[in-house]
């Protein structure tokens, strides 16, 4: 069955957006799930500094009437500005391992950013560089560190099939205490 693509406001469907990873790692001990009502306020147009200058559409995919993915394509405008370029951002991306879903997700973000004027895209970044970005690459058996992404082992490779290239690497770093 094919993916369809369905745009969710704040009022309506937000919920389900930001549940939808719950799901996805139920059964990753791994896995931290971000507080729901935390989410929920940064996501409020009337609550979060970012919604001051910034614009952001949330989508989630469906196959088979179940949610699949989840992506929200932003724009950005005061990172735009300031390093004087044009680039359209996506972020909170989460899917299953279906490269279909994957590319139906990727393809509304580079929509929207087509749409706003903008020449290439770049994420998984949530809303700005201040707030967690990047695809995490090694270190699965353990639970994210602050203000790190978690993410399933196939992320990185279904991003790249869709045409991604990497940018830079991010690091995490454990202390340990003697």
């Amino acid at each position: 069955m094919a993916v369809i693509i369905q745009e969710v406001s704040f009022k309506k469907g937000i919920s389900d957006f930001i549940n939808f990873p719950h799901d996805l790692y139920k059964n990753d001990t791994s896995y931290v799930p971000e507080i729901f009502i935390g989410q929920k306020d940064m996501m409020n147009p009337e609550k979060y500094p970012f919604h001051l200058y910034g614009k952001v559409k949330y989508f989630l995919a469906k196959k088979d009437g179940n949610i699949v993915g989840s992506i929200a394509a932003i724009d950005n405008t005061n990172y735009n500005s300031h390093h004087s370029c044009k680039v359209g951002f996506f972020g909170f991306l989460d899917f299953i391992e279906d490269q279909e879903v994957v590319n139906a997700l990727l393809n509304k973000a580079k929509e929207f950013a087509k749409d706003n004027g903008y020449d290439y895209l770049m994420g998984p970044t949530n809303f700005t560089t201040n707030e967690t970005a990047g695809v995490l690459v090694e270190g699965f058996d353990d639970p994210p560190k602050i203000m790190m992404t978690y993410n399933k082992p196939y992320y990185g490779k279904l991003i790249e099939n869709y045409g991604l290239k990497k940018e830079m690497d991010l690091y995490a770093y454990m202390i340990f205490k003697k």
